[in-house]
């Protein structure tokens, strides 16, 4: 291990030593209700909005005509596309209902220790935070999608307090 490895492992060990037990299974659950926000947040932002399927009729138009020009016309009618909409609409928003009671879920079977919830909560940290950071560094130029750094680096700092929970006292 070089020396600046045992430092930022020794500031890691200062930082995580300041934890119980309990508070850090509530820096879990806080850090992942962000996460669970920002990515509520987005799906929203990007699939309720009628613009992205006034787009895709444009280009189903398109390509249908070539084939069935009667079909075309019928995705051209705005009383259909209005009503997909709406189905479309409703439908993000029950995905995103259904995400956060599932995450609801587990986080208060964490509260309660059930190891299921603890593996859960460790993998979301770990994958969370890499892909989040990540897809948030490489799209700086995209504000709906560099929000993810800040879900992604608290996700992270959740995710290496799990090598250091052996050292943390009870709760």
């Amino acid at each position: 291990m070089t020396n600046s490895n045992k430092t930022s492992n020794k500031s890691l060990n200062d930082i995580f030593s300041k934890f119980n037990k309990k508070t850090f299974k509530y820096l879990n659950i806080s850090t992942c209700l962000i996460a669970d926000t920002f990515v509520a947040f987005y799906l929203y932002l990007v699939y309720a909005n009628p613009k992205t399927y006034h787009e895709s009729f444009k280009i189903a138009y398109q390509s249908l005509r070539l084939v069935d020009p009667s079909i075309a016309d019928g995705i051209k009618d705005p009383n259909f596309q209005n009503q997909l909409i709406q189905l479309m609409i409703q439908t993000v928003i029950s995905i995103i209902c259904i995400y956060l009671i599932i995450h609801f879920i587990v986080y208060i079977f964490r509260i309660y220790n059930k190891k299921f919830a603890y593996g859960y909560i460790k993998l979301y940290a770990w994958t969370g935070g890499v892909l989040m950071t990540i897809t948030a560094l490489f799209n700086l130029e995209t504000p709906r999608v560099a929000m993810f750094l800040i879900p992604g680096l608290l996700l992270l700092f959740n995710a290496l307090g799990f090598k250091h929970e052996s050292q943390m006292k009870e709760e």
